[in-house]
């Protein structure tokens, strides 16, 4: 089991947070989006899957 150090997870969350809320940008790569509509299609099925895709899609230049 790994642990995780607290202070680690509060500067996590605050990064995370600031990020939802706008207040920062961020981006993640291919391999993310890719593993995230797999494990949704793997547990939820296709149609989740498409609907995931779209919902975690990168943003449009």
């Amino acid at each position: 089991m790994k642990m995780y150090y607290l202070e680690d997870v509060v500067k996590a969350k605050r990064y995370l947070v600031k990020l939802v809320e706008g207040k920062i940008k961020g981006c993640t790569s291919v391999l993310t989006w890719d593993e995230v509509v797999h494990a949704v299609r793997k547990n939820a099925g296709k149609e989740e899957s498409l609907v995931a895709g779209r919902v975690f899609k990168f943003p449009e230049s």
